[in-house]
């Protein structure tokens, strides 16, 4: 299993200067174009073998960061933990301290453990400064794993917090990220009035598969399947394939229960395509698009 991490390359490129000044600069960017070429193993190599030649405590931390972030890539997300942990105690800049703990934040809300990924958040929200675009991504974050252990009024709090950030840095992309997250919260909530119109408002942003297929998920609840079953399908129009196995998974449902069997079994044979030809890793990573 695997999660969506904070890449290094992007540490890399805010903060040139932490590896800049030594001749293992060329080595860090192979690696990191290893990474973006998805040769995981083969930057895990090379971070491993310039790890003792390193003596700054912040190229040392840049260096478990990036295995941190390699070994989640690869499935082994205790390994990319145990990394992290040691960028933790080797870091001294604050930024990159914080994409540190927002990473392991990101892991344990994966494994759904909420309270440890709510500490984790929360170390990384105090490094921020107030107002930034760093805090209101972390606030997001946080936002989730309040929402899955049931604290919803922390979890509305946080995105309120992060919608004002969004709103004044004229940030509309993220704006409707937010927005998708506060339908998702008051339709948990119970309250799908809210949640129709926060979903509605995060569309007439941008418009983005996971927002139809939650807003799809929100008229199927209330009964009126015909606009689902648009919504459903709008998702998959502006989609890639292999990140539709759940819309895919839902539209068949629907249409079982329209008692149209063939189109059930087309979409859900489709599902069944994606998840054997990416197996496990896209299938969990898919399921979790709403936080």
């Amino acid at each position: 299993m695997r999660y969506l991490l904070i890449k290094p390359i992007v540490l890399f490129i805010i903060n040139f200067s932490v590896v800049a000044s030594e001749p293992s600069e060329n080595i860090f960017k192979e690696s990191y174009r290893l990474i973006d070429e998805k040769q995981y193993e083969s930057a895990i190599f090379k971070i491993k073998e310039l790890l003792p030649k390193l003596t700054d405590v912040n190229h040392i931390g840049e260096a478990y960061f990036t295995l941190g972030f390699a070994y989640n890539e690869t499935g082994i997300p205790f390994k990319s933990i145990q990394h992290y942990l040691q960028a933790a105690d080797y870091y001294t800049k604050p930024d990159c301290l914080s994409n540190t703990y927002e990473n392991l934040g990101l892991i344990y809300k994966g494994f759904n453990q909420q309270g440890i990924a709510v500490y984790y958040f929360t170390e990384a929200i105090v490094l921020e400064e107030a107002g930034s675009e760093r805090l209101m991504k972390k606030l997001y974050g946080r936002s989730a794993s309040y929402r899955r252990s049931d604290q919803t009024n922390l979890a509305l709090e946080d995105l309120l917090l992060a919608e004002e950030i969004a709103y004044k840095k004229k940030n509309d992309p993220f704006r409707a990220k937010i927005y998708n997250q506060l339908g998702l919260l008051f339709k948990f909530r119970g309250d799908f009035s809210m949640a129709g119109s926060y979903f509605f408002q995060a569309l007439q942003i941008y418009e983005a598969r996971d927002v139809y297929h939650n807003y799809a998920n929100l008229k199927k609840e209330l009964g009126d399947t015909v606009l689902a079953e648009r919504y459903f399908l709008k998702a998959i129009e502006i989609s890639d394939e292999d990140k539709l196995i759940t819309t895919y998974i839902d539209l068949g449902e629907l249409y079982f229960h329209w008692n149209k069997p063939d189109q059930a079994e087309l979409y859900l044979q489709q599902a069944l395509e994606i998840y054997r030809r990416n197996g496990d890793a896209v299938f969990n990573h898919v399921k979790l698009f709403e936080v």
